[in-house]
């Protein structure tokens, strides 16, 4: 500037120009190639994003002054920095070891991801397309990033009509080392298992989802819950599946084995983002010692049959276990209201007291079933023998 500050120090840069029209006497940049960018940027308390780029090897980076709320999003702003999507931009802008960190404000942290490979490519005037790889680093815990995507202009002056499709690919993430850095999030921080996210989403040009697929896979861990008996559990693996749109989100639990062999599966649905939000779903348990229970059955979720079961159950197990329920939660740190509860399980070669001062039966073969409309906890047993009479007790 006329006062020398300096505003922006570019990398290594290669630059294409048509042949076409430099024959004509005009020069139009079609292809540009930058090698070694570090782009820094500041999201503000209000949302509104700043950013500013610098060389990897000179000098430090120039500081972003936060604009009014209302600016465009990063990537908007970075397109249009390069003229992407115009009839008369750039046809494709290439990135090779180039680094970005966004600082967020609210939160106080910075995100880093570097050695980032970029391809942005203008298919038609007003369409994007681009792909991504770099690697974030957490905890010290590096975190590989791939990206392709899509970004459709639809209305210039109308970000929420924009369209921006993204598929992320993001390998050896560990999802309590995320939630350290997002306390809007604190579900995170007791996943802690090393995991595979496979994510397809769609976005308005202000970045809000419209719909959104995504997979998770984890391996060996544990589940930190200040809910369970223990405080904890040991997971050999486990693999989750969400999907949203049209304003409902499903979340779907195929598998989640735990260290004993045990495996859990679940469903739930929400009809809205929103409060008050009326949920449904099922939970199902498979191959479950009765020994193993009381480590994994929190003591506010069915008091009352959970008290009765830990008294006059022991031994054996429980060869599968369901449950399905419906409930409204109507705040964030609110109570669920529910509305309906039915679970069951079938148990083999387990110990009942059936009496308290008559010796238990052993070998017992049978059902359980409970309600929550009416409170009922119904037992239907079979086999089984008086502990040390050798008496077989009828079916019942």
């Amino acid at each position: 500037t006329p006062e020398g500050v300096r505003l922006v120090t570019m990398p290594a840069a290669w630059l294409q120009l048509s042949g076409h029209e430099l024959v004509r006497g005009r020069i139009k940049p079609t292809e540009l190639r930058l090698n070694g960018l570090t782009l820094r940027g500041v999201r503000s308390e209000n949302g509104a994003f700043a950013l500013g780029v610098e060389s990897t090897t000179g000098g430090e980076a120039p500081v972003p002054e936060v604009e009014p709320a209302g600016t465009a999003s990063p990537t908007q702003w970075l397109i249009d920095l390069l003229g992407l999507g115009e009839a008369e931009g750039l046809r494709e802008v290439r990135l090779r070891d180039a680094r970005f960190f966004i600082l967020d404000d609210r939160t106080g942290v910075e995100w880093p991801i570097t050695d980032v490979s970029a391809n942005l490519q203008t298919l038609t005037p007003g369409t994007i397309t681009g792909s991504m790889t770099g690697t974030l680093t957490l905890q010290q815990q590096a975190t590989h990033i791939a990206l392709t995507g899509q970004y459709d202009f639809f209305a210039p002056e109308k970000a929420e009509d924009d369209r921006i499709t993204l598929g992320v690919d993001i390998d050896r993430i560990m999802p309590a080392a995320v939630a350290t850095r997002l306390p809007g999030l604190p579900e995170l921080s007791g996943i802690e298992l090393p995991s595979k996210l496979t994510l397809r989403t769609t976005l308005d040009g202000n970045g809000r989802p419209i719909s959104l697929n995504a997979a998770l896979k984890a391996g060996k861990g544990r589940l930190v819950q200040a809910d369970l008996p223990t405080g904890a559990v040991a997971i050999d693996d486990a693999e989750v599946q969400v999907k949203f749109d049209k304003g409902k989100l499903e979340v779907d639990l195929p598998r989640l084995t735990l260290a004993t062999g045990t495996v859990l599966t679940g469903k739930i649905a929400a009809d809205q983002l929103q409060y008050p939000v009326t949920l449904s779903g099922s939970v199902g348990v498979k191959s479950l010692t009765l020994a193993d229970l009381p480590s994994l059955w929190p003591a506010t979720v069915a008091p009352n049959p959970r008290r009765w079961i830990f008294a006059n159950l022991a031994k054996g197990g429980v060869t599968e276990a369901t449950a399905l329920f419906k409930a409204t939660l109507p705040a964030k740190d609110a109570d669920p209201e529910v509305h309906d509860l039915t679970a069951g399980l079938k148990a083999t070669n387990i110990a009942v007291s059936y009496l308290g001062k008559l010796p238990p039966v052993d070998g017992v073969n049978g059902t359980l079933t409970y309600t929550h409309s009416d409170g009922k906890l119904t037992m239907a047993m079979q086999d089984g023998k008086l502990r040390g009479s050798g008496l077989t007790v009828p079916n019942g």
